[in-house]
């Protein structure tokens, strides 16, 4: 598992947990926990592989999880630093 930080440092925002499948898929949910999220359970986010590297959003990203993390982003928006997984 990888975690993709999200928010700016005072924000405390969860992160994108990156897991890659014995199928060799990877699936992107909003952090929660070391385990995968069962079926169906928190929000996910679109990924791209291309020859061995994961691509995501960053437009995805930066959204509000919800009205709450909209409500602590407030005018500063939700900043997600860019991460390279092989």
């Amino acid at each position: 598992m990888r975690l993709v930080p999200r928010g700016l440092a005072w924000q405390e925002l969860p992160g994108v947990a990156l897991f890659r499948t014995d199928e060799e898929q990877v699936h992107a949910v909003l952090e929660a926990g070391d385990q995968p999220p069962r079926e169906g359970t928190g929000r996910r986010y679109s990924v791209l592989l291309d020859e061995g590297r994961v691509y995501l959003d960053l437009e995805e990203l930066r959204a509000p999880a919800s009205r709450a993390e909209a409500a602590l982003a407030g005018t500063a928006g939700v900043a997600t630093r860019v991460l390279v997984m092989a």
